[in-house]
């Protein structure tokens, strides 16, 4: 597997990277800085706390542009 920095992880998402390392550390899962690789449970860490983060409350507003998209017009 390729290593990934927290630096670029950060980029790719949008967001920032002290805010991964703050993550990290909270979770007591790590002592990393923006510039270390991350492992693969480092990574499941990150991502289970920005899925649970940005969980929608519904899925009617989604459910309503895949009907617009299948019936235009």
């Amino acid at each position: 597997m390729e290593k990934i920095r927290a630096y670029e992880l950060s980029k790719a998402f949008g967001f920032p990277s002290k805010e991964i390392v703050k993550v990290l550390h909270d979770y007591q899962v790590s002592t990393k800085n923006h510039m270390s690789a991350l492992s693969e449970y480092e990574l499941d860490v990150i991502f289970e706390y920005y899925t649970q983060k940005n969980q929608v409350s519904d899925f009617s507003m989604y459910e309503a542009k895949k009907k617009e998209e299948a019936y235009p017009g």
